[in-house]
């Protein structure tokens, strides 16, 4: 962020606040997301809370279909 807009005129709380989302890092695929502990968790809550739900179900994909994507 601190690449496209400047933070020079705001205030020190609001800077800190900027600085600390900014150095966020936000993964680009699964693979890389499974080696940071707090993205683990963060899929496992999600998990949990389609299953608690009962929004989705696991079944056996037909062998004549592909699986669809999703992000």
């Amino acid at each position: 962020m601190s690449q496209f807009v400047s933070i020079k005129k705001l205030s020190i709380q609001h800077q800190s606040f900027l600085s600390a989302i900014d150095s966020i890092r936000i993964p680009t695929s699964v693979q890389e997301a499974l080696k940071d502990e707090n993205w683990v968790r963060a899929m496992n809550g999600e998990m949990s809370a389609l299953k608690r739900n009962e929004t989705w179900e696991i079944v056996e994909r037909p062998k004549d279909k592909k699986a669809v994507g999703c992000r």
